[in-house]
């Protein structure tokens, strides 16, 4: 983000896509890491939508990908129960 975005504020054009994980929106029990991690990346992509409106900013869109689990390592084999 600090590469990219204020070139792109400059221009007012640009997407930015963030891959976290539904964790991001509904915390699980067992994976406490785990949604922690995606609700900090959903909230970013939030706030940033929001801030980035509120600048005037609205060529540049921001996409917030949450697919059910991502194994990232942080937790060994996330799954439902």
């Amino acid at each position: 983000m600090r590469a990219f975005l204020p070139d792109m504020m400059e221009k007012n054009k640009g997407h930015i896509v963030n891959i976290t994980s539904i964790a991001g929106s509904f915390a699980t029990a067992n994976l406490t890491d785990y949604c922690a991690s995606k609700f900090g990346a959903t909230g970013f992509s939030q706030s940033l939508t929001l801030e980035l409106r509120e600048m005037g900013k609205t060529g540049i869109k921001v996409t917030c990908v949450q697919p059910y689990t991502v194994n990232t390592g942080l937790v060994w084999y996330p799954k439902a129960r």
